[in-house]
């Protein structure tokens, strides 16, 4: 027996333009998700731009004139967390380039440091940048050498805002202090006295 079949033998011509009119509606749907979540990468790149230049003019008038008001606005400018820390000074090894202030990273994270110590009332911030940080050669080590001076120099301050963490948010703040180059082999004298204020 030979079979010769056309499909709309089968299918009902009006089944079928249903079906075409449903494949249609979920390409056009498909397409229209794809498109607002690339609306949605332009919207947080534009926003990580925005950040970076105003950091950016804030360092400058910082340097200008170090006034309370100016380090106040480029303190509020510095990233918040270690995330948005290395999309600002990191380095992207899966593109073999840095992020766009990757190059002056030093300069900006002593200004940060020279800022808080002017401002000892913000030394949160950067503990919490410290929060899941990895150290990491550049930008990282930098921000974990002016953070451990700033501890070293000011353990009273950092036992009153050691309270507001979480005892894995604390782990998180030393782990990344103990990191690094050179692997601390004796216990610094200033973590005693941080010990005794933060039992």
């Amino acid at each position: 027996y030979q079979f010769d079949l056309n499909i709309e033998d089968v299918v009902d011509r009006k089944i079928l333009n249903e079906m075409k009119i449903y494949i249609i509606a979920f390409f056009l749907l498909f397409i229209g998700c794809d498109s607002s979540g690339q609306k949605k990468m332009v919207q947080i790149d534009n926003r990580s731009k925005l950040q970076i230049d105003s950091l950016k003019d804030d360092y400058q008038r910082v340097n200008k004139s170090d006034t309370k008001e100016n380090e106040k606005k480029y303190i509020a400018n510095f990233p918040n967390d270690f995330s948005q820390f290395q999309e600002t000074f990191g380095y992207d090894d899966k593109l073999g380039k840095g992020k766009p202030l990757y190059n002056e990273s030093y300069d900006y994270i002593k200004m940060f440091f020279q800022c808080l110590k002017n401002n000892p009332k913000f030394i949160k911030k950067a503990l919490d940048i410290s929060i899941n940080a990895k150290w990491d050669v550049d930008a990282e080590n930098f921000f974990q050498m002016e953070l451990e001076n700033m501890i070293s120099k000011n353990p009273s301050l950092i036992c009153e805002q050691l309270n507001n963490y979480s005892d894995e948010q604390q782990k998180s703040i030393w782990h990344f202090i103990a990191n690094g180059v050179k692997k601390k082999t004796e216990i610094p004298q200033y973590l005693f006295k941080i010990k005794n204020c933060n039992p």
